[in-house]
């Protein structure tokens, strides 16, 4: 039986073939995923002799320099004049790149936009979009491997070590709930065609590694978290002078969110990152909350892994309202029982 390519395939293959410049979008804030696949398709698209552009609108994290290519990823200062295709990858939600959109708005609508995402609950950018490839993988990393193998693009072994890098982190390892056998099987793919796993493990755990002052803030922001409705809910809140101080060297809340959500009985958990211009709240969720209650914010992200931006500066405005969305959410989720 012969294969035949979906048209969500074709048409990105058809957008890619006719430009000659490429820009490729991600959130705002890049993780693990976005810039793995970024940055692997950045290897893709050039063995194809494409100009390729890597854009967010803040430059990734510390914890992910592990990356080669990482400085490569221009951001708000240097937003590209000339290009002829977008491709957003890893972005369900048009606040995940909202600053890119208030800054930019009118350069992205001139071009063709296309889209790679496994968010399949997704909000729309307002921007027409030339080609949707929108499906269910637990990475958009597993997707742009499905694509190239689709479409016959060789993965050298450098796209090969990115995608691995952004497939693993989203699924922390192949462990997440939505990891599937196609992951797996992408994975096995990016293997063949050169990424050393073991190679990336070593450089992720030498990134990650933390100074006695970072030890000694996350036992103080460990302190200060808080529980809700029985525990159910634990919420930190990280103070803009903490957010500006570590800023250049990690990601705060980054040190707590694994422990909090380890904690026996924890569903939710929240971290309100304050810029004192802006608070943005991470969720990480062991039953699927975290998305929805996200979404219910304006945000996106995945079950167990989201995030939005409050709408106000005032923080105890802010947590009463996640308490509240939260007391509803388990209200609706708690199974009815007929008497």
């Amino acid at each position: 039986m012969s294969y035949e390519m979906p048209d969500t395939y074709r048409r990105v293959i058809d957008l890619v073939t006719a430009a000659d410049t490429i820009l490729i979008l991600q959130p705002d804030a890049p993780d693990g995923d976005s810039l793995g696949t970024a940055l692997g398709l950045e290897e893709i698209l050039a063995d194809l002799g494409k100009e390729i552009l890597l854009y967010s609108y803040r430059q990734p994290d510390a914890y992910l320099h592990y990356l080669d290519g990482w400085d490569r990823v221009r951001t708000d200062d240097a937003f590209p004049r000339a290009f002829d295709l977008v491709i957003s990858v890893d972005t369900g939600s048009p606040a995940l790149i909202k600053s890119t959109l208030e800054h930019h708005f009118d350069r992205l609508a001139g071009k063709p936009l296309a889209i790679i995402d496994h968010h399949i609950s997704r909000t729309a950018f307002g921007l027409e979009t030339a080609a949707e490839l929108i499906e269910p993988a637990v990475a958009a990393a597993e997707i742009v491997t499905r694509l190239a193998s689709a479409a016959g693009w060789s993965i050298n072994p450098a796209a090969a070590e990115k995608l691995a890098a952004g497939l693993l982190a989203d699924s922390l390892g192949l462990t997440t709930s939505g990891t599937t056998a196609d992951s797996v099987e992408a994975l096995a793919v990016l293997t063949r065609a050169g990424a050393d796993l073991h190679r990336l493990h070593e450089l992720r755990v030498a990134r990650a590694a933390i100074s006695p002052d970072l030890l000694h803030l996350k036992g103080h922001l460990l302190e200060s978290v808080e529980f809700y409705l029985d525990s159910r809910l634990a919420i930190a809140e990280i103070d803009p002078d903490t957010v500006h101080r570590y800023k250049d060297e990690y990601e705060p809340y980054a040190l707590i969110l694994n422990d909090i959500q380890r904690v026996g009985g924890v569903e939710l958990v929240a971290v309100f990152k304050n810029y004192g211009t802006k608070i943005n709240v991470p969720l990480r969720s062991n039953t699927g909350a975290a998305g929805p209650i996200a979404e219910h914010f304006g945000g996106g992200g995945h079950p167990n892994a989201a995030a939005y931006r409050c709408q106000s500066l005032t923080v105890s405005h802010e947590k009463k309202a996640l308490i509240d969305a939260f007391t509803d959410y388990l209200a609706k989720e708690e199974p009815t029982h007929e008497q």
